[in-house]
Order: structure tokens, then sequence, then C-alpha cells
């Protein structure tokens, strides 16, 4: 069984090595100019208006802003912390548990924190949950030292391994191709149908569009989506509503294997969703590979 994850992000984040945290805005203009051939140089005019926006920090090494808070790897502090706004200052509240110099800190557009809690050799992802977070270890072994973090418009996140020199993926939204075993031109293979597990990680119900054509989810030629066998909701067009998946459900697809031409056949399973808040029209497309050979 495969677990097709569904859901995603996006992050933005600076790093510092003060004991404070200062906010900067832009007073006056910015302009570039290049000169020398060759060789483009940028100059920027201006001043800037600096804010401390959190103190009493200890080496304070990462942070992160999603549309309204702030989140700070408190690094010496053992600690992360979210910064609310409320009118010009913010509400800091400490959130993660048992980290040991947390060295960065990233958020995803469904409000999903990840640490590289850098000490204890790990990276630690905390899920809202109403007004506190859930924490869990995110699967990775052999980190030595993870320090900076980020994460992708998917969902996957990207750490920086000081201790190695490496910079990692987390592949969390990234699907596996689905590989079925060899079959006859014309047959079905004798490990249809596989099943695929479809999860919505996010903070939100997950929505499933009504199609104009063809299916939602569907499946390229020569691999069959078997809508009776599967318990995800399959719409065509003219389905009077959309449907949707509850936040952190699951729900299974049934895809078989029968090939229509010979050789080695890639194909695509596609599920149409409004994963990283997307709107109609512009839903977002997720895609499983599947892989099967025909053979004559």
């Amino acid at each position: 069984m495969r677990q097709f994850v569904l859901g995603g992000s996006v992050q933005k984040s600076i790093q510092s090595a003060t004991a404070r945290l200062m906010k900067f805005a832009l007073l006056g203009a910015l302009l570039a100019v290049c000169s020398q051939i060759g060789l483009a140089q940028t100059a920027h005019f201006g001043s800037f208006e600096k804010t401390i926006v959190s103190s009493g920090l200890k080496t304070p090494n990462g942070v992160a802003v999603d549309a309204n808070n702030l989140y700070i790897a408190d690094t010496w502090h053992n600690r992360a912390l979210k910064g609310t706004p409320t009118g010009t200052g913010y509400t800091e509240t400490v959130i993660g548990n048992g980290l040991q110099g947390p060295g960065g800190i990233s958020v995803d557009g469904n409000g999903n924190l990840f640490i590289g809690d850098t000490y204890n050799k790990r990276v630690v992802k905390l899920t809202p949950s109403g007004a506190t977070y859930t924490q869990s270890v995110m699967a990775l072994s052999g980190l030595n030292l993870p320090f900076g973090i980020a994460v992708d418009g998917a969902g996957n996140a990207y750490t920086a391994d000081f201790g190695v020199n490496d910079v990692l993926k987390l592949d969390m939204s990234d699907a596996p191709t689905m590989n079925f075993t060899s079959t006859k031109l014309g047959a079905t293979s004798s490990d249809s149908p596989r099943i695929i597990t479809v999860t919505n990680i996010g903070n939100a119900p997950l929505t499933f569009p009504v199609p104009t054509a063809g299916s939602n989810p569907n499946a390229s030629s020569s691999f069959t989506l078997n809508a009776s066998a599967s318990a995800c909701p399959v719409l065509y067009p003219g389905a009077a509503t959309a449907a949707s998946l509850a936040t952190n459900g699951s729900c299974l697809l049934s895809i078989s294997f029968t090939p229509v031409a010979s050789g080695t056949l890639a194909g695509t399973l596609t599920v149409k969703d409004n994963s990283l808040n997307a709107a109609a029209p512009n839903y977002v497309t997720q895609r499983l590979p599947l892989s099967g050979t025909a053979t004559n």
C-alpha cells in the first residue's frame, strides 16, 4: 500500500545571530544600477526604519513569517516562539517541547511549523490543533546537526545538516511511483488492483471539484481507476456537488494495470483539489506516477 499525501505550503525565512529580533521597513527609494562591462552591480539608496519586535532572546538563529504571525528559533534558550501581532507589538508564546539548540524554523501555507532541532539531531513538525500544536518527529535517520530549514510549495521540507555539510530533502508530498508486475499485453497484472491511500495532512478540508471532462481523480491509458471499488470520491461531469476529505482524513483508491501497448509504460493518476488554498478555477493538480511493463 502506497501513501499519496496531499497538502503543502510556502514560507519566508531569514537568519540572525543577535540577542534580539528587529523589523526593518524601507524608507525612500530603491535604485538598481549596473556598471562595468560584464559585471553587474546593484546599489540601494534610501534608509530603513528598524523596530525591535522581540528581546530577551539568546542567539536566535532562525525566523519565519506567515500572513499573520512571527516564528523564532531562540537557539540557546532551547525553545521556539510564536509572536502574534497585538497593536504595534507581538504577544509571544513558547511552542515546541524538548528542543535542544533549535537552529532553524519554517512555516508552510497550512500553518505547519518545521524546526531544525539541532542538538537533538532531528527535525520536528508542529501541526496546528486549535490554539495549540501537535508535535511529531519527522522520520529521517542519520542527521548530525540539522540547522537551517525551509519548505517548498508542495510541503516538502529541506534541512541544511551543518554536521556533515549536506542539504537533505524530507519528502512529504512528492508521491512515489507505483510499479505494477509485468503482464501480457491486454491482460490485467497479477498484483492488480493496487491500493493508494489519500491523506489530507492540511488543517482544513480538502475539496475535490467536479471535472468538466473525464473524472476526478483520473488515470491515464493502460491504468484503470476502479471507481466502484474506491472509497475515495470519484467525480464525473454533471455531479451535483464537489466532494471533500476532512482534516487528517484518509480514503482509498483502487488502481489496476491492463496494458494497451507493449513495452514499459508510464502513466499518471491525477487528482484536482484546493490544496494550498487554491480557488476555482485554478485548482491544484496533484500527480502519482504509475509504471508497468507489457510483454507480447
